[in-house]
C-alpha cells in the first residue's frame, strides 16, 4: 500500500513537471514578438512601432555587400580545375586567365589538327587550279598548232590561186594575140586556138577549187575555236567541281567555331574586381555552381530587409526628403571604440526599395524571434567602406532615421 502510494505521487509529480516544461516551450514560441522595428507582429494590430515606440527610425537587418553585387564566374561542368592563377584577395582585371581547366590541352590539339587540315585541304585546292591551268595552257597550244596549220594551208591556196591567175593572164593575152594576127592574114591553126582557151578554162577551174578549199578552211577555224571554247569550260566546270569537293570552307567554319568554344572555354573574369571565395579546388570537377566570385569592393552597400509594414514610410521620407540617413551598427565586425562603431549611410532613390515582398533571407539571432517574415530589401549606400570590404555577407543592424532626426 505504502509503496504504491509513493509511486502515484512520484507519477503525479512528474506529471506536473513536463506540463511546466510545455506551457514554458509554448510560451517561448507562441507568445507574441515584437518586429525589428519595435512592435507587435508583422499583419497585426495597428503595425510595426519603431524604435522605442517612436517614429522617428525604421530598423532591420542587413548584410554587407558590394554595391556591384557577387559575380560567379562558371566554368564547363564535367571538367576539372588543374591549377588557380589568382588567389583570393588578389585583384584581378577583366579578361584575365583564372585557371587551367583540364579540357584545354585537348581543345588547343583540337585546334591544332584544324589547322593542319585546312592546310591540307588548301593543298588540294591549289594543286586542282594548278592542273585546270595546266589542261587549259594543253588547249590554247593545240589551238594555236590548228590555228598555225590552218594558216599555212591558207597561204598554199592563196599561192595556188595567184599562178592560175597568171596562167589565166598569160593565155588570154596569148589568145588575143592569135586573134589579132588571124585578123591581120596569118594563118593559126584552130587546135593552137583552143589550147589557150582550154588553159583559161583550167585556170578558172583551179581557182573555183581554191575558193572552195578556202571556204572549207574558214568552216575548220570556226568550228576549232567553238571546240575550244568548250574544251575550256569543260575543264573549268571540272576544275570548280573538283575544288568545291575539297572541304576547306567547312574546316574554316569549324575552325572558328572551335576557336570560339575554346575561348569561351576559358576561366577568365567577366568583369574587374577581386577574389572573394574559391568555391572549387584544385582537382575537384567543376558542376553547375560558380567557380569562383569576384566583386568590385571599392563601393560597398547593405541590403537591408525592412518590413513590409515599414516600407510605405521609407518611401514618404524619400518623397519628402528627397534622402533618408542610415546608421549602421558595426560594432560587431568593427570594433567598440566610438570612432568605428557606427557607419553612415543613405537612402536616395527610390529604385533603392524594392517592389517585391518576399521571405526574409536574414534571421535575427535569439529564441523569441520571428524566423519568417515578409520583407522588402533596401539598398543603402554608405559614405565610406571603413573597413566592411573584409566583412562580406556579415548581418549588421540598420537604423533609417525619419527626415530630421538627428
Amino acid at each position: 500500500m505504502q509503496r504504491s502510494a509513493r509511486m502515484n505521487g512520484a507519477l503525479l509529480i512528474s506529471l506536473v513537471v513536463n506540463a511546466l516544461l510545455a506551457c514554458a516551450v509554448g510560451y517561448l514560441f507562441f507568445a507574441p514578438k515584437p518586429s525589428p522595428s519595435g512592435g507587435g507582429r508583422v499583419g497585426g494590430g495597428t503595425g510595426p512601432k519603431t524604435e522605442k515606440g517612436s517614429t522617428n527610425a525604421v530598423v532591420g537587418l542587413g548584410r554587407i555587400q558590394p554595391t556591384g553585387g557577387l559575380i560567379g564566374v562558371y566554368g564547363i561542368p564535367g571538367e576539372q580545375v588543374i591549377s588557380y592563377q589568382v588567389e583570393v584577395g588578389k585583384s584581378v582585371e577583366k579578361g584575365k586567365p583564372l585557371a587551367i581547366l583540364s579540357g584545354e590541352k585537348e581543345r588547343q590539339l583540337n585546334l591544332e589538327m584544324l589547322d593542319a587540315q585546312i592546310k591540307e585541304a588548301q593543298a588540294i585546292r591549289d594543286a586542282i587550279r594548278e592542273s585546270g591551268a595546266a589542261k587549259m595552257a594543253d588547249i590554247d597550244a593545240e589551238a594555236q598548232l590548228a590555228e598555225a596549220g590552218l594558216a599555212e594551208d591558207k597561204a598554199t591556196i592563196a599561192a595556188k590561186v595567184r599562178a592560175a591567175l597568171a596562167r589565166k593572164k598569160n593565155a588570154i593575152e596569148e589568145k588575143s594575140r592569135l586573134q589579132k594576127a588571124r585578123a591581120d592574114g596569118v594563118k593559126v591553126s584552130e587546135q593552137e586556138m583552143n589550147q589557150f582557151t582550154l588553159v583559161v578554162d583550167l585556170a578558172d577551174a583551179e581557182m573555183d577549187g581554191a575558193e572552195a578549199q578556202k571556204r572549207k578552211i574558214d568552216l575548220q577555224q570556226t568550228q576549232s575555236k567553238e571546240s575550244i571554247k568548250a574544251k575550256k569550260a569543260a575543264v573549268n566546270a571540272e576544275t570548280n567541281r573538283a575544288v568545291i569537293q575539297v572541304p576547306l570552307d567547312s574546316l574554316i567554319a569549324t575552325k572558328n567555331l572551335a576557336t570560339r568554344k575554346t575561348e569561351d572555354a576559358k576561366l577568365v573574369a567577366t568583369t574587374g574586381g577581386t577574389v572573394l571565395r574559391i568555391l572549387t579546388q584544385v582537382g575537384e570537377t567543376i558542376t553547375n555552381q560558380p567557380v569562383l566570385q569576384i566583386a568590385d569592393i571599392s563601393r560597398i552597400s547593405v541590403i537591408t530587409e525592412v518590413y513590409e509594414t515599414d516600407v510605405t514610410r521609407l518611401r514618404e521620407w524619400l518623397s519628402k526628403d528627397k534622402v533618408v540617413n542610415v546608421e549602421i551598427d558595426a560594432s560587431s565586425v568593427l570594433g567598440t571604440s566610438t570612432d568605428n562603431k557606427q557607419i553612415k549611410g543613405k537612402l536616395r532613390r527610390l529604385d533603392q526599395v524594392s517592389s517585391v515582398i518576399a521571405k526574409n533571407v536574414l534571421t535575427p539571432l535569439g529564441p523569441r524571434e520571428e524566423a519568417d517574415r515578409r520583407v522588402v530589401e533596401v539598398t543603402v549606400e554608405l559614405d565610406s567602406n571603413q573597413g566592411l570590404e573584409n566583412f562580406i555577407g556579415v548581418q549588421l543592424q540598420t537604423k533609417f532615421l525619419a527626415p530630421g532626426t538627428k
